[in-house]
């Protein structure tokens, strides 16, 4: 059998037995083409959008609090007129 122990820039290393024969009279020099199937190499996505909501919560909460303390101070000082 063969196992892949390098690729070539930007495919991923097939880990697999790849089985293989030889028959018919040997000779001193092997010439032996294989062919490997190749799987471009890929990263997956670890961001992605997991922190758009919560920070568009968090942003909401707060211009929210802030809209609601501008109205308590006009509140309050029209009180003290």
């Amino acid at each position: 059998y063969f196992i892949e122990t390098k690729s070539p820039d930007g495919y991923m290393i097939n880990g697999k037995k790849i089985s293989f024969s030889i028959t018919g009279e040997s000779e001193i020099t092997l010439n032996v083409d294989l062919t490997v199937p190749n799987n471009k190499s890929f990263y997956p996505d670890t961001g992605g959008n997991g922190y758009v909501i919560p920070t568009t919560i968090a942003i909401s909460i707060i211009i929210l609090s802030a809209i609601g303390l501008i109205a308590l101070k006009k509140k309050t000082k029209k009180k003290e007129k």
